[in-house]
């Protein structure tokens, strides 16, 4: 018999599809969705067709491990993804109680997982002629007398 996580496939890791076992990512870029009327975090994983939602916890667990706080910054980590302890909510839908389980993130043993840094952007051609330009009418006047140029 198929199981219902088999039928309704989700765009997002779950817990249940790592089958109670852990498995070892390389992340991705990020991007916001709408998911229910909310706006989340997804994160793209090397080789998955599926996105990793970020929750609180995974996110704090991802920054800790990559030792950087801005998701900018974690394309290219490397990470050990596996289901938290279950825990207890209430559906905001339904007010029922029901249990869960959260992706968490751990590091990985002997492997290097911060990713190397971005270069920083290119400055832009326009902002290095108006200083340029500056720069040459500052000298212009203080060659000038300083003044002499005021009038």
């Amino acid at each position: 018999m198929p199981k219902i996580g088999n039928i309704f496939r989700s765009n997002y890791l779950r817990a249940s599809d790592l089958n109670g076992g852990s498995r070892i990512v390389t992340l991705g870029d990020w991007r916001e969705e709408t998911y229910f009327g909310d706006n989340i975090y997804v994160l793209a994983m090397a080789g998955e067709d599926v996105g990793l939602r970020l929750t609180s916890a995974l996110a704090y667990d991802i920054g800790k491990i990559l030792g950087d706080d801005d998701i900018d910054n974690w394309d290219g980590g490397i990470v050990e993804l596996y289901a938290g302890e279950p825990k207890s909510i209430k559906d905001r839908s339904s007010g029922e109680e029901k249990t869960i389980q959260q992706i968490r993130a751990r590091e990985v043993p002997g492997q290097t997982v911060k990713p190397p840094p971005k270069p920083p952007a290119p400055i832009d051609d326009d902002i290095l002629f108006i200083l340029a330009f500056i720069v040459t009418s500052a000298v212009a006047w203080l060659a000038a007398g300083g003044s002499a140029m005021i009038s």
